[in-house]
């Protein structure tokens, strides 16, 4: 820790540097989990290749990929989100262009400051009175490939749902009858990410008028006339849709997280309604759906839409990282899913 707070003020220091040298091994990094959120980013090595690893187990498909600790080696490890199958150094891997190669774990991990150790640093150097400070919103640090790198983006990321054009006439949650609140509450419980329903008629769904099949994607093409991802491999995200903003048009992609059943003692009430979270541990896969988006390079805005709350520490990361990857974000929770559903259904 030491170390590592020297490191830091040191790149305070020389703001011109972007990143400064620092030793940090899997089995040292093991022991920050409190501070240090991991992030497995399989990408090929060949030169002038970028596509992404591919899991090697013939019965899969998936490119997604998440760290776990092993308590027993006291070590970081990678696993396929699908299978759950290890990718190890032994173990032949291959890109989407078919580019064969071995894992080297040290460089597919990138560690990146929580807000924790963010407050922290921000104590100790108050206490050692450096002079220096930590602009939590807007200055990042993370560890990749045993370099410390320290980033500041103040540039606008984050937009709110009402800043979308296609959303802004939408009359807010203040301004809906509590009838109409609790009635678009309860029918967030009700509404899938996608239907069952969805193979073979996802695309043109949005524009038909049977409203009795309706899901969270259905929801946002049919407003912003976007148009429904049926789950595959050809496409990222759940929905896609155009917005046009003063500046140019973007096309945003939208990850989609339904309410699903969740614990009680974990559960916020809104409008009488129990409504259960997504943190960092318990995400349903949407940190590595999202991670995934930040590093396609096709990909500038991306939309998180959830039937549940999201925690504020994994709202903080996925800020941070959409950050130091260039891209704007906007994330909708239930608070936010009411008003939609209101204007929806009084179309």
């Amino acid at each position: 820790m030491y170390e590592l707070i020297e490191k830091v003020i040191s790149l305070k220091y020389h703001p011109e540097l972007e990143a400064i040298e620092f030793l940090c091994p899997l089995d040292i990094a093991y022991y920050f989990k409190d501070y240090f959120i991991s992030i497995a980013n399989l990408r090929c090595n060949q030169e002038d290749c970028n596509a992404t690893i591919r899991c090697p187990n013939d019965d899969c498909d998936s490119t997604e990929f998440n760290t776990f600790r092993k308590f027993a080696e006291k070590t970081i490890h990678i696993k396929c989100t699908k299978c759950q199958s290890e990718i190890s150094r032994e173990v032949e891997i291959e890109c989407l262009d078919n580019h064969k190669q071995y894992l080297s774990k040290e460089e597919a991990i990138t560690f990146l400051f929580n807000l924790d150790i963010k407050m922290e640093l921000i104590k100790i150097l108050d206490t050692i009175e450096t002079g220096f400070t930590i602009d939590s919103e807007n200055e990042i640090f993370y560890i990749k490939e045993n370099k410390l790198y320290r980033y500041i983006n103040t540039d606008k990321i984050v937009y709110n749902w009402d800043e979308l054009p296609s959303f802004k006439e939408i009359p807010k949650l203040n301004d809906l009858l509590p009838t109409v609140k609790k009635a678009q509450a309860l029918n967030i419980t009700q509404i899938l990410e996608k239907c069952k329903d969805y193979k073979g008629k996802c695309r043109s769904c949005h524009i038909s008028e049977n409203d009795d099949k309706i899901c969270i994607s259905k929801v946002f093409a049919k407003i912003s006339n976007g148009q429904p991802h049926p789950h595959s491999g050809a496409e990222f995200g759940d929905f896609a849709f155009p917005q046009k903003f003063s500046v140019q048009a973007e096309i945003l992609y939208g990850i989609a997280k339904s309410y699903k059943d969740t614990p009680k003692k974990t559960a916020e009430i809104l409008l009488d309604i129990q409504f259960g979270k997504l943190t960092y541990k318990n995400n349903d896969h949407l940190f590595e759906q999202f991670v995934e988006a930040c590093w396609n390079d096709s990909i500038r805005f991306i939309l998180v839409v959830s039937g549940r709350i999201i925690d504020t520490r994994l709202r903080s990361i996925l800020i941070d990282f959409a950050k130091i990857k260039k891209k704007k974000l906007t994330i909708i929770g239930p608070e936010e899913l009411i008003p939609i559903l209101a204007n929806y259904y009084d179309k």
